[in-house]
C-alpha cells in the first residue's frame, strides 16, 4: 500500500486506496477525490459451523445464528454505515 500511495501522490497512477490513508494527503491537495462510475458491490456472504454429532448446538452459536436472522442485524454488518 505504501508504494501504490507514492506512486499515486507522484502522479504516476490511479486507483483506490483506503480513506484514512488518503485523508491526510487530501486535505493538502496532494491527492485528488474523483468519482467513479463504478456500480456499487452487493456481497456475498456465507457463514458455516460444525455441528456436534450429539447434534445440539451451543448457546453462543444458537445466539448468534438467532441474530442473523433478523433482517437489521444482517444490514448493521453488511453496509456502510
Amino acid at each position: 500500500m505504501p508504494d501504490k500511495l507514492d506512486a499515486q501522490i507522484r502522479g504516476l497512477g490511479c486507483g483506490f486506496v483506503p480513506h484514512c490513508i488518503a485523508q491526510p494527503y487530501i486535505e493538502t491537495g496532494r491527492l485528488v477525490v474523483k468519482a467513479t462510475e463504478r456500480m456499487p458491490r452487493t456481497p456475498k456472504v456465507n457463514y458455516a459451523w460444525h455441528t456436534p454429532a450429539r447434534g445440539s448446538l451451543g448457546q453462543a452459536l444458537s445466539w448468534w445464528l438467532k441474530q442473523l436472522s433478523i433482517a437489521t442485524t444482517r444490514s448493521a454488518l453488511l453496509n456502510r454505515h
